[in-house]
């Protein structure tokens, strides 16, 4: 079966079931036990500088206000770097440094012309959760508003799908990585294998609160806090962005 047709038999599979209780865990290991914090650290440091760098240059260019300007760059520095570029909607597309320009700005701006207003109401409304770091806010911030950016997550993800989608793609993956662009503090980069071998959903929104729920298990488990597990000069990374490496260490389960 192909990943598509899988991706698609979700999709068919949420529009019918409401709510999907997900199974994965991504911070217990084989042997059903939670991950050290140095085994977090390795995988971190073993995933790459140049996920790394990226990741952190997405963390710093998101903090503040989200304008057009601001999605165009974070989408063409991550989506390159994610090698997201070869191929499909988004062929070509990166951001020039040297004249701090779009490249291939026409087959994102259809992106943010779909969603650009929730997602600055999302913005907004995280910055003025008070009491929370930013690396830490998705599981600082009280049950209520996390189940609320959940909620709006998976509406914007909804509204990304189609000027996202291809002849080859549903757009899932796209759409999963543009919001991670802009809200590295709360939303998760999901892959194609992610989908269906690990949070067997197409359901954005329960996938998200899957990881609040995961992380918040694993500090009680552990009694660390998960964004202490990074190396001393990523200390600014975000509770998904980490969450992240292990999910993709979980694929080969």
């Amino acid at each position: 079966m192909s990943e598509i047709q899988g991706c698609q038999e979700l999709l068919d599979e949420n529009s019918r079931e409401p709510k999907v209780i997900l199974q994965s865990r991504v911070l217990l290991s084989k042997n059903e036990r939670p991950y050290s914090p140095d085994q977090i650290k390795q995988e971190i440091s073993n995933f790459g500088h140049g996920y790394n760098r990226t990741v952190m240059e997405i963390i710093h260019g998101s903090r503040n206000e989200l304008t057009r300007e601001v999605f165009l760059k974070n989408v063409a520095v991550l989506m390159s770097n994610f090698l997201m570029t070869r191929s499909g909607p988004f062929r070509g597309i990166r951001y020039n440094r040297r004249e701090a320009k779009v490249v291939g700005e026409d087959k994102i701006g259809p992106c943010w012309k779909a969603a650009g207003k929730n997602m600055t109401e999302l913005k907004e409304f995280i910055s003025s959760r008070p009491d929370s770091s930013y690396q830490r806010i998705l599981i600082d911030m009280k049950i209520g508003d996390q189940r609320k950016v959940a909620d709006d997550l998976w509406e914007i993800f909804k509204l990304l799908l189609p000027p996202c989608m291809g002849k080859s793609t549903l757009g899932l993956v796209a759409a999963s990585k543009m919001l991670f662009s802009v809200f590295p503090e709360v939303a998760l980069p999901v892959d194609n294998t992610q989908w269906r071998a690990v949070f067997k959903t197409v359901d954005y929104g329960d996938i998200i609160m899957h990881m609040a729920e995961e992380i918040a298990w694993w500090e009680k488990k552990t009694g660390r806090q998960l964004n202490s597990c990074v190396p001393d000069c990523l200390e600014a990374m975000t509770l998904p962005a980490i969450y992240n490496v292990m999910a993709m260490k979980a694929r080969s389960r």
